[in-house]
């Protein structure tokens, strides 16, 4: 980003930005007159102090205890595990969706 001819660094998470662009990869300004940077659909905040932003993994990605899963998902082993969906819940391949149970 440049302000006038000077180089600026990237805005991180949680912190004011006043405009599009300023804010770290995979993050936006959430009100493009004046708010706080957030993370994109999809990811989450990571890094030193919201200095990036990180996918979260998707069912059946490799993840360790620092990952993120998506939503109704869980790493299965903290070294070296799998991103796995709750009991309740299926994998489309990209999310955990509820099971249906069917009418007693």
């Amino acid at each position: 980003m440049s302000d006038g001819g000077v180089c600026q660094a990237k805005i991180p998470v949680g912190q004011f930005c006043t405009a599009s662009g300023q804010c770290v990869v995979n993050a936006e300004c959430e009100a493009p007159s004046g708010g706080l940077c957030v993370c994109n659909r999809g990811y989450f905040p990571t890094g030193d102090q919201g200095g990036a932003c990180a996918a979260f993994k998707l069912p059946g990605d490799q993840c360790l205890a620092e990952d993120r899963c998506v939503k109704h998902a869980f790493c299965d082993q903290p070294a070296d595990g799998t991103c796995v969906c709750e009991v309740a819940y299926y994998s489309t391949g990209l999310e955990c969706l509820p099971r249906i149970k069917p009418d007693k």
